[in-house]
């Protein structure tokens, strides 16, 4: 009988700590885990945000701004790719990252689609951090999704 009641204790003190204790331990590890993927940098985020309320002009300028694109014939080409999308494909949506790669420190890629009414749009955008901040070095934007991603995303 002493045997039956050390066992079934035993038991309810295993189910107790299992229930209470194990949850916790492994709910901290992953609250508190880093995402170890690389954020995008405002000033692309900035002219995302501004290209679905003030239009494409406003993105291109918060895109370039401080970068050796800024006032450059590529920024205004900019403008013109994102107005022709939105003449085809509609009104913009918002956007989906497809991938964040840190070449460096100092250099990241983001992968994007650009979503509209009637369909997508892709980007590159090739990011630098300089002394004040990170700024636009590279943007490519296509209809054509090979024509922005690396080969390496059509390969199974």
């Amino acid at each position: 009988m002493e045997v039956r009641r050390w066992i079934g204790r035993s038991v309810f003190l295993i189910f107790v700590i299992s229930t209470a204790v194990f949850p916790t331990v492994f709910r901290g590890t992953a609250a508190g885990a880093k995402d170890q993927r690389p954020r995008i940098p405002d000033v692309i985020q900035s002219g995302l945000n501004d290209y679905g309320f003030k239009g494409a002009e406003v993105a291109v300028k918060e895109w370039v701004k401080g970068s050796a694109l800024e006032g450059t014939p590529d920024a205004l080409s900019q403008v013109n790719i994102l107005r022709q999308a939105e003449s085809i494909y509609g009104g913009f949506l918002g956007y989906h990252v497809v991938q964040v790669h840190a070449l460096s420190r100092f250099s990241l890629v983001i992968y994007m689609s650009l979503n509209y009414d009637r369909g997508s749009m892709f980007a590159r955008f090739l990011a630098y951090h300089a002394k004040e901040g990170w700024i636009l070095q590279e943007a490519v934007l296509n209809t054509k999704p090979d024509a922005v991603f690396p080969e390496s995303f059509f390969v199974e």
